[in-house]
């Protein structure tokens, strides 16, 4: 859903939701924070899973690589293989375990 907001196709308006920090400067240097979505300070913790924050907290911490990619299906296929890679060595180290012990 944030690829579709951030590269603007997405079918339904989150004009004013979700906005960019835009950096105000008089100087040429890039800014670290320039083009991430503004999170909305929180004091409740319950409040952070939902989706007002946690959408674009989750967009400003995906690697660049992955943002800058315009196309949505390489996007998904980008992401999910990443994930996907960080768990191929997974081993389960429960006892008992129910799902290990039908394989």
């Amino acid at each position: 859903m944030m690829h579709s907001i951030d590269k603007e196709y997405c079918r339904v308006s989150f004009e004013g939701f979700y906005e960019k920090n835009v950096a105000v400067t008089n100087h040429n240097y890039p800014l670290r924070n320039a083009g991430d979505f503004i999170i909305p300070r929180i004091n409740l913790e319950f409040l952070k899973l939902f989706p007002l924050y946690i959408l674009p907290k989750t967009w400003n911490d995906l690697d660049p690589g992955f943002r800058n990619v315009s196309i949505k299906s390489l996007f998904k296929y980008n992401l999910k293989s990443h994930l996907l890679s960080k768990y191929s060595d997974f081993k389960c180290d429960r006892l008992f375990c129910y799902v290990c012990s039908k394989s």
